[in-house]
């Protein structure tokens, strides 16, 4: 971070700059004007600076690749972000103070990946579902259509390459008979998260229930799930190409689907207090499993593993 040595360094293509001291931009602010890639993940920030440190990126006409995720001082990304039109990937998560993104990111038609996890956004921008090549959408709360200046679960059909979502749901949370198709028509959709936080409602888990899954999935996240059973579209009928399921912190009692034996071959079950399955069951339901990673979920009964403290079973391949 020598300056003098930066400023012969005009055609710097990437900087990372994974620190938790503090970061003097306007030192450089001046040069590296032909990066690609930025990563300035978890850097301590002054919120006095996060304005011009934004002005300094907006910048870089050139700049496909912007990791900010960690940064505590942003409050919100403002709307010179866009002027980055070649960005492709911007990451944002654990930035625990976002609380807003400015509606021009919808000009960003050649962002890949947006991820938000961990931001404590209420609402995303009308019209993400114009940018077109996106193909991972994380930490997206889902609103009701009432909310008419948000992003909802209806435009992401728009999102035709979407392959990874990783979606909130919540006590305010409405899902309208014209979207509960919305996810099955995401046909390149291979890895969908749905967490459900602290949400008590049975009207929010009646309709998640009605949900119609995507055809081609392959992993499948429920965390926060507090039902006693699955929803009726987690079943190896309706996701036939499944080879991976994890479930926490949930009040599940079984798995058993009473359908056809499953095809997942890796499975993740961590605080699952009522689970109760015998392994000789499990091994019935999911002959194709492989690897399972098995945390505080008392009530299994004879696995190969501990289901107490967080442990690993691999299949022995012999």
């Amino acid at each position: 971070m020598d300056e003098k040595s930066l400023k012969y360094s005009s055609k710097l293509r990437a900087m990372l700059l994974m620190s938790s001291r503090r970061f003097e931009f306007d030192r450089i602010s001046g040069f590296l004007r032909s990066l690609r890639m930025l990563d300035l993940s978890n850097c301590a920030v002054d919120e006095t600076c996060v304005k011009d440190l934004f002005n300094w990126i907006s910048s870089l006409r050139r700049l496909a690749s912007l990791n900010l995720s960690g940064i505590q001082a942003l409050k919100e990304v403002p709307s010179s972000i866009h002027k980055l039109l070649n960005l492709q990937l911007l990451i944002l998560n654990g930035c625990n103070h976002l609380e807003k993104i400015h509606p021009s990111i919808t000009n960003l038609k050649k962002l890949i990946i947006l991820d938000l996890v961990g931001c404590p956004i209420q609402y995303l921008p009308q019209g993400l579902g114009r940018l077109f090549y996106l193909q991972e959408l994380s930490g997206f709360r889902v609103v009701s259509q009432h909310r008419k200046q948000c992003f909802q679960l209806l435009e992401i059909k728009d999102l035709i390459h979407l392959r990874v979502l990783r979606m909130h749901i919540s006590d305010v949370t409405i899902i309208t008979d014209n979207e509960l198709d919305v996810l099955s028509q995401l046909k390149m959709l291979k890895v969908l998260a749905i967490d459900a936080e602290d949400c008590r409602e049975k009207d929010v888990f009646e309709m998640l229930d009605k949900l119609t899954p995507p055809p081609s999935l392959q992993e499948l996240y429920l965390k926060n799930y507090q039902r006693e059973t699955l929803p009726s579209w987690v079943n190896p009928q309706q996701l036939s190409r499944l080879k991976y399921l994890c479930i926490e912190n949930s009040d599940l009692v079984n798995l058993s689907s009473g359908h056809p034996a499953w095809k997942v071959e890796g499975l993740c079950l961590k605080y699952l207090m009522k689970l109760d399955i015998q392994w000789k069951d499990l091994e019935k339901d999911m002959p194709a499993l492989r690897y399972m990673d098995i945390s505080h979920c008392y009530k299994l009964k004879d696995f190969p593993c501990s289901v107490i403290e967080s442990d690993i079973w691999r299949k022995n391949q012999d």
